[in-house]
């Protein structure tokens, strides 16, 4: 184990918290938002005993330790270990640089609903990397007639035997001028409910960071969205090049049940004894091929004073 660490260890930075949420009723908007905001919170906090210097097998991921033991759950891999610089956010690293981020991060009242809204935000980021890759192909090419504005929900793709869509809205006289939302589930039509639901959090985001919720510039990015779905917001040439690759993206066929993935997700309990408590788990889920690139050695293990 890590020598001379306390039992609970954090970056000694302020922690952002702040969360928002959208749902059909006020009570369901207030426990979303919570979780959000009490998974942010957790995550900047890490447990010593669950640090280790020297893990008895080579690590999944990149990067220098300590770290942190987390579960595949598979046939051939019943635990792996990830650099805790990558597990926990924000960590600080032996050049006194803060890193860490909030992908696969959730919190739920039950662990294995958070393990599963931990790893559908790892497969739907994942999964929509073609369709930004494509978006910015389409922006390279020859200018095409401008769309009409309009709105397009579709299916961008099946991954890991989930639906992934995106529901899409955009006008030529923004700002705002494209918004768009995200949705994972077991079948389609799933999906598409949740894209369109995630479409409207985008844009009542963006409506509060134009309103000065969270300070800066109107045009700044609000806490927790996605840089990619920021900029369609605000650029009119992005957003249209975005309505023109909707109007002809083509989802990849669902795998067959036996098939092989490239790739798999481990997942991480995360959870401080005052939440559990309270009935609330945390799970941070991350890719096993390493994603994320090297980082520098994440020292000291001990908080600062």
């Amino acid at each position: 184990m890590a020598e001379g660490v306390e039992v609970m260890g954090s970056a000694a930075q302020a922690l952002r918290p702040d969360a928002t949420a959208t749902a059909p009723s006020a009570d369901e908007a207030c426990q979303q938002a919570l979780h959000r905001a009490m998974a942010r919170h957790a995550a900047g906090f890490w447990d010593a005993e669950a640090l280790t210097k020297h893990p008895p097998q080579p690590p999944h991921g990149t990067g220098p330790g300590p770290w942190v033991r987390m579960w595949a759950g598979d046939e051939q891999r019943r635990d792996v270990w990830m650099p805790a610089a990558r597990v926990y956010a924000p960590f600080r690293l032996a050049n006194g640089r803060v890193v860490g981020d909030l992908d696969g991060l959730a919190c739920a009242d039950a662990l294995a609903a958070a393990r599963s809204a931990a790893q559908h935000q790892q497969i739907k980021r994942r999964a929509m990397l073609p369709l930004w890759q494509a978006l910015a192909r389409q922006q390279r090419a020859a200018s095409a007639p401008q769309p009409a504005d309009g709105v397009r929900d579709l299916i961008v793709c099946h991954s890991h035997g989930l639906s992934v869509a995106i529901s899409f809205q955009w006008s030529r006289s923004g700002p705002l001028f494209g918004v768009a939302g995200v949705g994972c589930a077991a079948n389609d039509d799933k999906a598409l409910t949740l894209a369109r639901s995630d479409r409207m959090h985008t844009e009542a985001l963006l409506r509060l960071q134009q309103a000065g919720v969270w300070g800066g510039l109107p045009e700044a990015c609000p806490p927790g969205l996605d840089d990619h779905v920021h900029r369609l917001a605000w650029r009119q040439d992005e957003a249209l090049a975005m309505a023109t690759l909707v109007g002809r993206w083509r989802a990849r066929a669902r795998p067959t049940g036996g098939a092989v993935q490239r790739s798999a997700l481990a997942w991480a309990d995360l959870t401080p004894a005052a939440l559990r408590e309270a009935g609330l788990w945390v799970v941070r889920a991350l890719w096993l091929d390493g994603e994320g690139g090297a980082l520098n050695r994440p020292t000291p293990l001990s908080p600062l004073r």
